[in-house]
């Protein structure tokens, strides 16, 4: 395991940029990545689809247990977790989707986008159990505690 990198990657989901959802802090973003972390053992490559049925059932699971008020579709976070730097859209062209950069639909992301990406780094740490524990914890504990 590598450490120095592990703590890279917790160092930035501790520094998530999140929006305001009447006031407070969005908690969209952090349950997206937990949600991810817990579907990782489901994926054979590092690609990931806003219609993935794993991960949208792990999305609206962790909605329930960490919040009590609205959030927002999964279509929100995976658009806006493009703006953290271990997460790229895997865009089908140069040319961005209509309405661009507003929030796209599920709909409007699987019809642009050849789905997402974690930095192969953070992929490769997300192999091993050990390292996913330890990152869920960080984000449960920073934001949904």
């Amino acid at each position: 395991m590598n450490r120095y990198a592990l703590d890279m990657y917790r160092q930035m989901f501790l520094a998530l940029r999140r929006g305001q959802t009447n006031g407070m802090p969005s908690k969209a973003k952090p349950i997206f990545i937990l949600s991810i972390i817990e579907s990782i053992p489901q994926y054979y490559q590092n690609r990931i689809y806003v219609n993935d049925s794993f991960l949208v059932e792990y999305y609206k699971t962790n909605l329930e247990l960490y919040t009590d008020r609205r959030t927002p579709l999964i279509s929100v976070p995976f658009f806006h977790m493009e703006s953290e730097p271990f997460y790229e859209i895997l865009w089908k062209t140069s040319e961005r989707p209509p309405n661009y950069p507003h929030t796209q639909s599920s709909k409007s992301l699987l019809k642009y986008a050849n789905g997402a990406k974690l930095d192969d780094e953070l992929w490769e740490l997300l192999q091993d159990e050990g390292n996913r524990e330890y990152l869920k914890d960080v984000i449960i504990k920073t934001y949904l505690s």
